[in-house]
């Protein structure tokens, strides 16, 4: 290999010196290195052992501290990984590194032609500020001291595998030493390539005794070259805005990372099914890459009305733009699974399965460029790449039915996947339904910039102001909130199929449109009539669907309108909880036992999508079922924000549904096994998009119970834990039942809480929060309610709340409710990572706990239920309250006093406090810009810190009015009872370090293994 390298290396630069070097070779030679550089770089991602961030073979090489590279080391020695940390360098060394530099060199060659190319000899070296040797040399020097780097690091593992203590201080100072030299090399040969393209494109060079007109035209030639270039990058606007979206959605969300765990581990156990998914993924991909290739050379191909000869350079330019366009979707899926493997153990026989669909996709993006630089044009005929054609029909006419197989074959595929996912045929596609979705997108946007040249039209934005027209006069609505009603059952799978063959008609109706617009025959009129023929008909089906409710619930309250449902305020419901836990403890002292302070609880818990939702309500369940048996007694409140209130909701309808702890597991493991996000990405690429231009202004339920992903998401709940359809305060006995659920709700328009809850919400007990049941005048289901707090920006449709009282005069409880006819009052939305609504609304229900407890008491008369004096002095000497929050990570700075921690409570709770400040260094780069906007973000963080200790200050101010005395932790721990009550606040965090906990709507099976792991470990 290295004999092959330096030759190759020899060769290029004498033939660049000798004039002998065709411009074919070098560039054939550049690509294929960055090819094979590019694949080697994604398999060192993949076998780099890396774990959660530890453990990377680069940060070994370049740490300056002896310590962590001997960590490291150690690391590697104990988990069996030494073989993997081998092989990386063995590949870095043989074929990363060589590629890499190979590549600079021959774009070095590429670049020192072009500079040189004014029609004198290439041989020409006086244009250069440094001699070409020396140039050339940067680069093999680069390889050179990676391969120094990379032997020394080998002969460091070998060290490690004979578990020598430490390494020898020359080793440490060479290994950092030569990591430093190659990557100040390489770089180096990235800064001369850059100055050499900035030396050509931008200030042409001639000979000195060029007349005054050459010189001219050279420069008026690169100017146009750079305008074509501008053009070029403009038409392929929609090819890249789509990719940008498929990296976003790929990489930028670490649910995709998971979903594909779960799609090839499924192998061990449904090789099938798992089979067929992978199959679907790997077509979908394809079509993905070729659109992405295909609708931008298209359109680039379209002659402009004052076209003159396309200027050289702009043809080879517009090929390979178009190629490297259609080789993003391998590289980022390719990626994507490298990153995947670090989510499976070292030795699990899915690492396998891996490394195929790496390899396959390798080789599909190999078959890709054979395809497209080889191909053979129709009729013998090849067009061209930039300028070459009238109109978009003669454009393809060298493609053949390629067009129409990609046009047509991705919405086609993009249904089937969604359907094999859903009629359990596969595994979750959700990387298959994203590639086949925009793939169908990008055909749609290159037909649309076809017809946007051809007319000179911007259709796209007519588009855009048709949607917002109909937005802003309320004329569309698809993700208007939906109200409980006793006449709706719960979702089950089939009525879940039954709304999908509705999206296959509104599909099936589209296309049909989108065949007659696509003709060169159809006319203006005649798309017009079948447009508005398609139009009337969605309109038809939509009517024919809907169903008005039969009965609508509404809300009762002290003063307001008759019904069915009356809701306590919030001091009416801590008395009532208070004298229950009163007469229940009278009744064990007046047996002649002894009462011990008893915890009693108040629950917040934190978003963070589905891993936040499944491990909240695990650990409530064990709380419930194996530390106090009389939880849902003692815990007055469990309030929830985005993943938390999906949670809270799950436990509360398993633990309705069934008695036993067992039957409660099961019930919310199936729901931890949902898929809540295939279905969801389906729906935010066809239905909500084809809802946008639809009026649905006459529609009785949301939607007309067709449009939105609301029903995807909402539904899927139901199908598994069908009590998720029962209303949130229209539950049986849900006035009285404790606990109360407090959901919490981001207003967009203001960005202030709207609390979804089964007590009456007042501005005296919650500053500044809406009760949103109020303003509807309607309860809602478990389901809608949970997914009202859990509407992650974009993923989640935006919720619109309708509502008959809109106004902000609904402080007071006692204010009469509206009877009108209800309006859009707000949009519902989750107020993004770093919301802690659940823990303010925990603080206001602790602060009227401390009020109910005081001497002076909540204000209400013990003849109308209220605390007498002396149950409150005897509740003050019987209660310990426990603020119990359930974090969905550790994120917190470690208190001073974890080294002195018992070992019990350093496992299970780190005493992460938030009242301790975090230090960052300071801002130094454009700080004076750079500052806003990460202001900006860190400040919603620090709020979530700050309204975490508060909660604690608070609690421990409480301990102090009841003269509770903080118990030392007891060793051994024991119950989880016996140490839960030791302090006013106890935090359960869930732990991102042993395997990978995405924040979006779908887990994998060891995800939700090491989830209950870790419950397991904080309640035993």
């Amino acid at each position: 290999m290295s004999l092959s390298i330096l030759a190759i290396f020899h060769r290029t630069s004498h033939g660049l010196r000798s004039g002998a070097l065709d411009q074919r070779e070098v560039m054939l030679l550049s690509f294929g290195a960055l090819f094979v550089a590019v694949s080697a770089a994604i398999a060192l991602v993949a076998i780099d052992p890396v774990t959660r961030g530890f453990g990377s073979v680069p940060v070994m090489q370049s740490t300056g501290d002896p310590m962590v590279r001997q960590q490291l080391l150690a690391f590697w020695t104990e988990h069996g990984l030494l073989r993997r940390a081998a092989t990386f360098l063995l590949v870095d060394g043989l074929v990363f590194a060589p590629a890499w530099g190979l590549f600079l060199l021959a774009l070095l060659c590429r670049l020192y032609w072009l500079v040189s190319d004014d029609g004198s000899p290439p041989t020409v070296a006086a244009l250069l500020p440094l001699p070409w040797k020396l140039i050339a040399a940067v680069p093999a020097l680069g390889v050179l001291a990676k391969w120094i780097d990379d032997g020394l690091s080998l002969y460091a593992l070998h060290l490690a595998r004979g578990s020598i203590v430490a390494l020898p201080d020359w080793l440490h100072a060479s290994i950092k030493v030569v990591t430093c030299g190659a990557l100040v090399l390489f770089g180096l040969a990235v800064l001369i390539a850059l100055w050499l393209f900035a030396k050509w494109f931008f200030t042409p060079m001639e000979s000195p005794g060029t007349g005054e007109a050459v010189r001219m035209s050279h420069r008026f030639d690169r100017a146009r070259l750079r305008a074509s270039i501008a053009d070029m990058l403009w038409r392929s606007k929609y090819a890249v805005i789509v990719l940008v979206f498929f990296g976003l959605l790929v990489l930028g969300m670490d649910q995709t990372r998971d979903a594909l765990v779960r799609q090839i581990i499924d192998l061990k156990y449904y090789p099938g099914k798992a089979l067929l998914g992978m199959a679907i993924t790997l077509v979908g991909l394809t079509l993905l890459a070729r659109a992405s290739w295909l609708w931008p050379r298209l359109v680039l191909r379209l002659r402009s009305p004052d076209m003159q000869s396309p200027v050289s350079g702009a043809e080879v330019f517009a090929k390979w733009w178009c190629r490297t366009l259609g080789l993003v979707p391998f590289i980022v899926v390719d990626l994507v699974i490298a990153q995947s493997i670090h989510n499976v153990a070292p030795d699990s026989p899915a690492l396998g399965w891996f490394a195929a669909a790496q390899a396959t996709i390798v080789v599909l993006a190999l078959i890709f460029l054979y395809r497209v630089a080889s191909r053979i044009p129709k009729h013998g005929r090849h067009i061209g790449y930039y300028e070459r054609s009238a109109d978009e029909h003669t454009a393809r006419e060298d493609l053949g039915v390629l067009p129409g197989l990609i046009a047509w074959g991705a919405p086609l595929l993009f249904l089937f996947a969604r359907w094999a996912g859903l009629a359990e045929w596969t595994p979750p596609l959700a990387l298959a339904v994203i590639e086949c979705g925009l793939a169908a997108w990008a055909g749609m946007l290159g037909w649309v910039a076809y017809e946007s040249r051809r007319y000179a039209i911007p259709y796209v934005l007519l588009a855009a102001l048709i949607v917002g027209g109909l937005s802003f006069f309320g004329l569309s609505e698809a993700h208007r909130v939906r109200t409980w009603t006793s006449d709706i059952a719960a979702f089950t799978p089939a009525s879940l199929r039954h709304l999908f063959l509705l999206t296959v008609v509104l599909a099936a109706l589209s296309l049909s449109v989108a065949w007659h617009w696509s003709r060169r025959t159809a006319s203006l009129m005649g798309r017009a009539i079948t447009g508005v023929l398609a139009l009337t008909a969605v309109i038809a089906l939509l009517w024919h669907h809907d169903r008005a409710p039969n009965t609508l619930y509404r809300i009762a309250y002290p003063t307001g309108n008759t019904s069915c449902t009356a809701r306590n305020n919030l001091d009416v419901a801590m008395t009532a909880w208070l004298n229950r836990i009163h007469d229940d403890l009278a009744l064990r002292v007046d047996r002649g036992e002894a009462v011990d302070p008893v915890p009693v609880y108040l629950v917040s818990a934190e978003g963070g999508g589905i891993r936040s939702a499944y491990w909240t309500a695990s650990v409530l369940h064990r709380l419930r079922y194996r530390m106090d048996e009389r939880f849902d007694l003692h815990t007055f409140s469990l309030a929830g924000v985005s993943g938390g209130a999906l949670g809270v909701a799950v436990f509360r309808a398993c633990e309705e549904a069934h008695t036993s702890a067992d039957d409660v597991g099961r019930c919310i493991r199936r729901f931890g096994e949902t898929d809540l996000w295939t279905q969801l990405l389906g729906g935010l690429l066809f239905e909500d998009a084809l809802a946008n231009i639809v009026p649905t202004f006459f529609c009785k339920s949301p939607g007309c119970g067709v449009f939105g992903r609301s029903y995807w998401f909402e539904g899927a709940m139901e199908s598994v834990v069908p009590l998720m359809a029962q209303g949130l305060a229209s539950r049986p006995g849900a006035r009285d039942r404790t606990p109360h659920l407090f959901f919490n709700v981001t207003t967009a328009e203001t960005g202030e809480r709207a609390i979804e809850s089964d007590v009456a919400i007042d501005c005296l007990h919650f500053p500044g929060a809406r009760d949103l049941l109020r303003m509807m005048d309607a309860d809602l289901r478990l389901s809608t309610a949970a997914h009202n707090s859990a509407r992650f920006p974009y993923t989640n449709p935006v919720g619109a709340i309708y509502g008959p009282n809109c106004s902000d005069e609904l402080c007071a409880v006692e204010t009469p409710l509206s009877a009108g006819r209800p309006r859009l009052c707000a949009r519902a939305q989750d107020g993004g990572y770093f919301d802690d609504s659940a823990t303010l609304s925990t603080i206001d229900i602790l602060r009227a706990l401390r009020r109910c407890l005081s001497e002076d008491g909540c204000g209400i008369d013990p003849e109308n239920g209220g605390l007498s004096a002396q149950s409150r002095t005897q509740l003050r000497a019987w209660v310990r309250p426990v603020m119990i929050a359930i974090r969905n990570e550790a994120r917190f700075v470690a208190s001073p006093r974890d080294k002195d921690a018992p070992p019990c409570v350093a496992s299970d709770d780190p005493h992460r406090l938030p009242e301790f400040p975090k230090q960052a260094a300071p801002l130094r780069l454009f700080a004076s810009v750079s500052s806003a906007p990460l202001t900006l973000f860190n400040t919603r963080e620090a709020h979530t810190h700050r309204a975490d200790a508060t909660l604690q200050r608070d609690a421990q101010a409480l301990w102090q009015d009841l003269k509770i005395i903080p118990i030392e932790p007891r060793l051994p721990c024991g119950k989880t009872i016996e140490w839960i009550a030791d302090a006013a606040m106890r935090r359960f965090d869930l732990l991102a370090d042993d395997t990978l906990y995405p924040s979006g709507w779908l887990l994998s099976a060891q995800a939700l293994d090491g989830i209950e792991r870790q419950a397991d470990r904080i309640v035993p």
